[in-house]
């Protein structure tokens, strides 16, 4: 899977991502496809992100996070 993150997001999120990966029965590629999904702002450029309110960005956050925890 050849997916350009945003690494602000990614920052954010890296241990709820290894969390799900060693819990999981799931591949890295379905747990990013399902993120994705959900969330495509993770992969949304940094000027993009950076339009976004800092509320919407924590929401996504908070949301994203508690996906991946109980993936």
């Amino acid at each position: 899977m050849n997916t350009n993150f945003n690494k602000e997001v990614i920052r954010e999120l890296i241990d709820e991502f290894h969390f799900a990966f060693i819990h999981s029965n799931k591949s890295h590629d379905e747990i990013f496809k399902g993120l994705i999904s959900q969330y495509p702002e993770i992969i949304c450029s940094l000027e993009e992100w950076n339009d976004l309110k800092q509320e919407t960005k924590e929401h996504i956050i908070i949301r994203a996070k508690r996906s991946l925890t109980t993936i």
